[in-house]
């Protein structure tokens, strides 16, 4: 039984995908850890990309990214998950990190963010994650726990279009102790490559104020959908 699982929701990531479960088998040969690709319905060759490149790949009954993590979690082994999506690949270190961390007595917690662009803007995001707060914790910033603490918290809440990541972080730091390991998550800068840094950024900075200000996330999904663009994000659940 693996002491690690690492889950990816995808959605026609059929570009990426094989690539990254590649890298992240590599990374695992000296490890205890399986790696599971959750679909949400891509008609694109997603599923078969993944499985070529060896991951364990499931559909998931419930198209949706926090269905996907639930239900990936659900099918794991591990004892830890580790949530990472399609566009981010964690130092190769990663899994050792995520050892240490939990020996030192942390329940969960994630990574750096760092975006691969030479956008100097765009670097200022990549900064502003190395901060342990929760608007810096969402994202693409990936996230591994302990399943015990995971499962207490009853998971990801499927009725959210968006934002499951940042309300999961908030009633995960009520019970239980976070890090934020001073490496790297390389993270695609693809939303970039379609939309100006001011646009992502005024974007988000509009949807996390909204949020926090009692907007249910349904009604943020279709503003940010209108706001982002690119050939993913009009079909982003």
């Amino acid at each position: 039984m693996p002491e690690i699982s690492i889950i990816i929701p995808t959605y026609q990531e059929a570009a990426s995908i094989g690539d990254l479960v590649r890298y992240l088998l590599r990374c695992s040969r000296n490890h205890d850890a399986e790696v599971l690709v959750v679909d949400g319905g891509s008609s694109d060759d997603t599923c078969t990309h993944a499985g070529e490149a060896g991951a364990r790949v499931l559909i998931s009954p419930r198209k949706g990214r926090a269905a996907q993590l639930n239900h990936g979690a659900a099918m794991a082994e591990g004892k830890v998950l580790y949530f990472l999506h399609a566009d981010a690949f964690p130092p190769s270190s990663f899994l050792d990190d995520i050892q240490g961390a939990l020996k030192l007595g942390y329940d969960f917690g994630n990574f750096r963010q760092q975006i691969q662009s030479n956008n100097k803007w765009v670097k200022i995001n990549s900064y502003a994650s190395r901060f342990n707060r929760i608007i810096s914790s969402g994202g693409d910033q990936s996230l591994f726990i302990r399943r015990s603490l995971f499962e207490e918290l009853d998971g990801y809440r499927e009725d959210y279009l968006m934002m499951e990541d940042y309300e999961f972080f908030k009633r995960a730091r009520q019970k239980g102790e976070q890090i934020k390991i001073p490496k790297s998550l390389k993270v695609l800068d693809r939303k970039y490559k379609y939309n100006s840094f001011l646009r992502v950024n005024l974007s988000n900075i509009a949807i996390f104020t909204m949020y926090s200000l009692g907007v249910h996330p349904n009604k943020l999904y279709p503003l940010y959908k209108k706001w982002i663009k690119g050939p993913r994000y009009s079909e982003l659940k």
